[in-house]
């Protein structure tokens, strides 16, 4: 049996690390990449976007052919808005509004083509689906689900007898290379596999997130009283929803507006309340009808049930934004040390496939077979 599972974890690891390996660098970047997006490459400012000069790039861009659909903070560095739209060919498109004036920074796509992406939204897609749609989002649950395999079987091998868990979490020097490269591969394993467990959870629970808040009744629809009936959409100001929204929750900051569009007459305002754990893009919602700003209905993230908390935590377990930027500097070093373990791996099944070439049979106490 032990053979089997060697067998398995070690050709399972080699037939699928390229793909862990992307997985993991992108999802390091992703941690920071809006930061790095907002200050490095556009090298904004943090003065804030007025409700005047939003509507002053809304009306640019439907002289120029499209439709702006939704606003919202970048979620990187504090004043920066996008907007989100089609193009006058259809295509959804992100424009970034910069300053009081409302400067155009940067037009950028918003799933295709992939070379028009901005930096956090192309490592967001490769992440998610390493750019390849359907087919690639299928790959990374595949490879995810591999991976969580791959790390229990890990754990069966190195199990050890009773009184033996010391010698693994604090290994001595040992005698030959190929022994040091599998005490410490052991080690390594062994402290971070917890992390491991979480995050590969995590993440797949996150490529079914539309599943889990129909489950959990979490507030993925629109009202019935926002569906639009004989064409009476209006948009004559976000800015009066967005007040209109403040009203209910006076505390909260404003993250998206999904302005009222054929089917619905709705403005979709999504605000973070104090107290929500995600850093930037809480789930509290308004709904504003467009024609007269009353509030249609709210919800609450704050008072949610714990099981629409449970999803909406999804995020921010994986990300290591539950413990504020401490728990982001964690991801990074924790995927740091994953990215370690699988070099390591690989470097030490190299390293055993030449002694095997070389007729070596024993190195240092353990055989090159892995028993």
């Amino acid at each position: 049996m032990k053979r089997l599972l060697v067998k398995i974890h070690r050709y399972g690891s080699l037939c699928f690390a390229i793909f862990w390996i992307l997985q993991i660098l992108s999802g390091v970047l992703l941690v920071f990449s809006r930061e790095f997006d907002d200050a490095v490459v556009l090298g904004a400012s943090s003065q804030l976007v007025s409700a005047d000069a939003m509507e002053r790039v809304r009306e640019r861009i439907a002289r120029e052919g499209g439709s702006a659909g939704e606003y919202f903070i970048s979620g990187g560095l504090a004043g920066q808005v996008d907007i989100l739209g089609e193009d006058k060919s259809g295509k959804l498109r992100v424009w970034r509004v910069e300053g009081a004036d409302g400067r155009i920074e940067r037009i950028s796509a918003w799933s295709d083509p992939w070379w028009d992406l901005s930096i956090a939204r192309g490592v967001l897609l490769f992440h998610k689906s390493l750019l390849a749609g359907p087919t690639g989002r299928i790959i990374v649950i595949a490879s995810g689900v591999l991976l969580l395999v791959n790390m229990l079987v890990g754990l069966r091998l190195v199990w050890p007898q009773k009184g033996r868990w010391r010698a693994i979490l604090f290994p001595k020097r040992a005698a030959s290379p190929i022994a040091s490269f599998y005490t410490w591969h052991r080690f390594l394993g062994v402290w971070i596999l917890p992390f491991g467990v979480i995050m590969t959870l995590t993440g797949l629970g996150l490529l079914f997130l539309p599943s889990l808040q129909r489950v959990t009744g979490s507030p993925a629809e629109l009202p019935e009283q926002c569906e639009a009936i004989h064409g009476d959409v209006q948009q004559h100001s976000s800015a009066r929803a967005v007040e209109r929204a403040k009203q209910v929750f006076p505390n909260a900051e404003t993250v998206v507006v999904t302005l009222p569009s054929r089917s619905n007459i709705c403005y979709t305002v999504q605000m973070r309340q104090p107290g929500e754990w995600r850093r930037a893009f809480g789930t509290t919602r308004v709904y504003v009808d467009s024609r007269t700003y009353s509030v249609v209905s709210a919800w609450d993230a704050v008072e949610a049930p714990a099981s629409v908390k449970a999803v909406t935590a999804l995020y921010t377990v994986h990300s290591g934004e539950w413990a504020g930027m401490a728990g982001r500097l964690l991801a990074v070093v924790m995927g740091a040390a994953f990215l370690m373990l699988m070099l390591m791996g690989i470097r030490l099944w190299w390293s055993r496939y030449r002694l095997k070439m070389r007729g070596s049979t024993k190195v240092g106490g353990l055989y090159a077979n892995g028993n």
